[in-house]
């Protein structure tokens, strides 16, 4: 857990964080960007999105650009992607779109955070059974 009580995107999902960190190396991604997305904050599941987004930032954060990570030539997610004015530097990633099928229960003894439309957390709960 974080200092803010928010946990790692990759203590709520670790295979989804190990796999994405695979294909990111896989593509050549800078090594800081993948240190990066391994230390993300999971803000919990978008609430107009559905369950397969990720958030990885406060909701409402800009989300101007986004990369698509294959494994293997398949995608596995979308990373949307706040970047600065010029458009240059990325600021933050600021959620996940899992695509690739895959079952998002998450590690049961982390809390999920509801994200209500205004941003603001709701009550915890459980990301699958005990």
């Amino acid at each position: 857990m974080t200092s803010d009580r928010r946990p790692r995107l990759a203590d709520v999902f670790p295979g989804l964080v190990s796999d994405i960190v695979q294909a990111l190396s896989v593509e050549g991604a800078a090594e800081s960007f993948t240190t990066t997305f391994k230390n993300l904050l999971f803000y919990g599941r978008c609430p107009s999105c559905g369950p397969r987004c990720l958030l990885t930032a406060p909701l409402g954060t800009p989300s101007p650009a986004m990369t698509v990570v294959e494994r293997e030539g398949e995608p596995i997610a979308l990373l949307s992607l706040d970047v600065d004015p010029a458009g240059k530097t990325i600021v933050t990633i600021t959620h996940v779109e899992v695509v690739d099928g895959r079952h998002l229960g998450g590690r049961p003894d982390v809390r999920d955070r509801r994200v209500d439309d205004r941003g603001a957390s709701g009550t915890d709960r459980p990301t699958a059974k005990a």
